[in-house]
């Protein structure tokens, strides 16, 4: 009897979830640059993490060194850079000891990000952003970067 009954929960159950499947509009994951433009702050990895900066340093460096959750990013706008005028470029603030600190480029918002981010930022709009997570960096594979990005 009790078999019995747990199996006409579960088809009722069952039921239950599929007409509300049905009626429900599919889900569309939205693309980071769709995601940006329709919400106040937005998570997003950053592009160009294994190049080296200006004065010859590993960015991957930095990062395995000095970049951990949560710590605040500087977004600085770059509208002469040769590759795309809308670039905003991430650094963060590298303490080594109490008294030793350098700002250093850890990467760029991704080129569709930017273009969002851009006119805001050029507008005075507060945009902040932090790191979320560092990925990888196991088996020889580069570190990457997850950031959270906070808008007004």
């Amino acid at each position: 009897m009790l078999r019995w009954v747990a199996y006409r929960l579960g088809r009722v159950v069952g039921s239950l979830t599929n007409a509300k499947a049905e009626r429900s509009p599919p889900q569309v994951a939205a693309t980071p640059k769709a995601q940006a433009q329709t919400t106040r702050s937005f998570h997003s990895k950053l592009a160009g993490v294994t190049a080296k900066n200006d004065d010859g340093r590993s960015r991957q460096d930095y990062i395995r060194a000095f970049c951990t959750a949560g710590m605040a990013l500087r977004l600085v706008r770059e509208p002469s850079n040769r590759f795309d005028p809308n670039a905003v470029a991430v650094w963060i603030t590298a303490r080594s000891l109490v008294f030793f600190s350098s700002d250093v480029q850890i990467g760029y918002i991704n080129a569709d990000l930017a273009s969002e981010l851009t006119p805001q930022i050029d507008r005075g709009t507060p945009v902040r952003a932090s790191i979320s997570d560092v990925t990888g960096g196991t088996g020889g594979k580069a570190l990457g970067v997850n950031i959270l990005v906070i808008r007004g």
